[in-house]
């Protein structure tokens, strides 16, 4: 899989935060399934947009920072065969044939992750209005699934 991300972020009064931000991924998926005496292969490529906003209040109780926060975020996934929303089928479905015989198969393809877990693991630093940071996040869930990402980040803060 393949994505990027773009994020900003602006202080009015030192309290007030909004931020916003916009993201895509690529991936693709090699299926196979076995029926009618052959192994059917194929891929399922998938693409997803996702956009969100957040606006916090900084609110100061003696030396600890209390930051209440709302937030809108909006995923817009696609596949192949389908569209599949965040609140609906977790599943493409599939209808295989071969031309000329009138015989066909269905399958469904989990596309969505229906027991997602992550975890984080990360340092950041900041020189003045330069940030750097290194992460590791696991993600794992149903299905023996399980992705590994290592992200480095560098910020400037305007």
């Amino acid at each position: 899989l393949v994505g990027f991300s773009v994020y900003a972020s602006k202080t009015f009064a030192d309290i007030w935060n909004v931020s916003a931000d916009i993201g895509y991924l690529q991936a693709s998926n090699d299926v196979t399934a076995n029926g009618y005496a052959h192994a059917w292969k194929f891929s399922e490529d998938t693409d997803a947009w996702t956009v969100g906003v957040r606006g916090e209040v900084l609110t100061k109780a003696g030396s600890v920072n209390i930051v209440p926060h709302l937030g809108l975020r909006y995923t817009a996934i696609s596949t192949d065969l389908s569209v599949v929303p965040t609140f609906g089928d977790k599943d493409a479905d599939l209808k295989l044939g071969i031309t000329g015989v009138s015989t066909t198969d269905d399958y469904a393809v989990r596309v969505i992750d229906s027991n997602p877990v992550q975890a984080q693991l990360g340092v950041n630093a900041t020189n003045g209005a330069w940030g750097f940071g290194l992460s590791y996040k696991l993600g794992a869930g149903s299905d023996d699934r399980m992705n590994n990402s290592f992200n480095a980040n560098v910020r400037y803060a305007f």
